[in-house]
């Protein structure tokens, strides 16, 4: 769903981020010709019309198409960018920017970032461990220095690593960041961190011992 937030990208910038990261870690690569537009066209429809079905171990609990999807979450709009080959082979917007609104999405709608900056942030980090800048397994705070995870019963058993971190088994605490509007105060990533304000989420803290959940 689109909303106004202080840190907005269009479905064309996140994938030109994403793209020029994986570019930056990997090398350009050759590749086949993209396909032809018949071929895009029934691409995109396949992603419009079958979406992967939603799965709870081994119980598929429905398969539905995009339009479908967001009427049954109530979404109002979305914004899908395909990269093929480091390229955008197809972005296209649904819905309507705000509910009760008729400005339609784009693909230059801003949405805010959230949870795709996670594979992005992933590709860096994997990039700093495979040139020996990091190191998966050590203790974080070994190079962490504007702030540090804080110490607590669990951490004194185990230590946080990077490898915990990216897979969401480091026991840390704050699960949602609802994002900050435009022209309100925003706090800096310590902050953030830190549930100093004006940070509108709490602290993160370890709360189970890192890389048991």
């Amino acid at each position: 769903m689109s909303r106004s937030a202080a840190n907005v990208l269009s479905a064309r910038q996140l994938v030109g981020i994403a793209a020029a990261t994986l570019l930056a870690s990997c090398g350009t690569r050759a590749g086949p010709e993209r396909a032809s537009t018949p071929d895009r066209a029934a691409r995109q429809e396949r992603v419009e019309s079958h979406l992967a079905p939603l799965q709870i171990g081994s119980t598929t609990l429905f398969s539905l198409s995009l339009g479908d999807l967001m009427r049954v979450l109530g979404i109002p709009g979305t914004s899908v960018a395909v990269i093929d080959h480091f390229e955008i082979a197809w972005a296209k917007g649904y819905g309507v920017a705000r509910a009760g609104s008729s400005t339609p999405v784009t693909p230059e709608t801003l949405f805010q970032a959230g949870s795709v900056s996670k594979p992005v942030a992933a590709v860096g980090a994997l990039s700093l461990v495979e040139s020996g800048m990091l190191d998966l397994d050590e203790d974080v705070n070994r190079r962490l220095v504007s702030w540090k995870v804080p110490d607590s019963p669990v951490t004194r058993e185990r230590k946080v690593s990077l490898r915990q971190l990216l897979s969401h088994t480091a026991g840390t605490t704050v699960h949602f960041f609802p994002g900050y509007a435009v022209g309100a105060p925003r706090p800096n990533l310590v902050q953030v961190l830190g549930g100093e304000k004006p940070a509108n989420s709490p602290p993160v803290v370890v709360a189970a011992v890192p890389g048991t959940v």
